[in-house]
């Protein structure tokens, strides 16, 4: 194993605080204010807060999937480069 094969402690801090922020918000947003809102006008407590809790969970950790390959691409690319001007 290379020094190449691994990302970056950044780019871990970086995905790892992007997604807690997306998942925050999307919880905040969908969950509490949206399904909320949702439960207090049709009179059906928390149906509309927990569906939109497990819409907003999955968005979160599908961001997070697409991040982290995203993230793996881009180290292969600049491990390449790097193998490449080596040579």
């Amino acid at each position: 194993m290379g020094k190449f094969d691994t990302p970056s402690m950044y780019t871990f801090i970086r995905i790892g605080s992007t997604f807690g922020l997306s998942l925050g918000l999307n919880i905040y947003l969908l969950s509490v204010l949206l399904g909320g809102w949702l439960d207090d006008k049709l009179g059906i407590a928390p149906v509309f807060r927990l569906i939109l809790l497990f819409v907003a969970l999955g968005m979160s950790f599908a961001y997070l999937i697409k991040q982290v390959s995203v993230a793996k691409d881009v180290e292969e690319e600049n491990r390449k480069a790097k193998e490449k001007r080596g040579r």
